[in-house]
């Protein structure tokens, strides 16, 4: 089984997770990211999420699909399942071996409006270790480069308190169309 292992992942990005050190040779197997291992409702699946790494050789290096992460920010679970162990259901994955960090707007869906012809501020926007260097991007439909029609493109975090974060478009008027 691998040693205690702790990593951060970023939410729109994709996530890799290599230099798993273990005991010994038995560095084969695979990571699932849980909200609590072992138990039979316990994967991230609940929010949309159900990863599992697999260790691609026995130097540590275990990789995901190039799948962009799009789960809520916060704390999971890294749950070891052995080379050779039926790990189908979530309650045979019982070995928690650390933390996986997800930095990232949570919960996911947080509703705002603005008015067109107006500026607009997002206030209160929550999440997980969020960032005055962080982004948000009105699109038509999130995870594709289209942006919102008549909207400004991307609108910088200006202030991280506790009670959210804060962004807005400044002085430029919303000329998008409303839904």
């Amino acid at each position: 089984a691998p040693l205690p292992q702790h990593r951060t992942c970023v939410a729109g990005r994709t996530c890799r997770i290599e230099q798993v050190n273990g005991y010994g040779s038995t560095k084969l197997g695979s990571l699932h990211v849980m909200d609590t291992c072992g138990q039979a409702s316990a994967f991230a699946q609940q929010y949309g999420w159900l990863t599992t790494f697999s260790l691609s050789n026995s130097s540590g290096h275990m990789t995901d699909s190039d799948d962009v992460l799009t789960q809520a920010g916060g704390q999971y679970r890294l749950c070891w399942c052995a080379e050779n162990q039926a790990c189908s259901r979530p309650v045979d994955i019982r070995v928690d071996v650390g933390e996986l960090t997800l930095i990232g707007v949570s919960p996911l869906v947080q509703d705002r409006t603005c008015v067109s012809g107006q500026t607009c501020s997002l206030d209160g926007l929550q999440g997980h270790h969020l960032q005055t260097s962080d982004r948000f991007l009105s699109l038509e439909t999130c995870g594709t480069p289209t942006p919102a029609e008549r909207f400004p493109t991307s609108a910088l975090v200006s202030a991280v308190f506790a009670a959210g974060a804060s962004t807005s478009w400044g002085s430029t008027r919303l000329t998008g169309a409303g839904r």
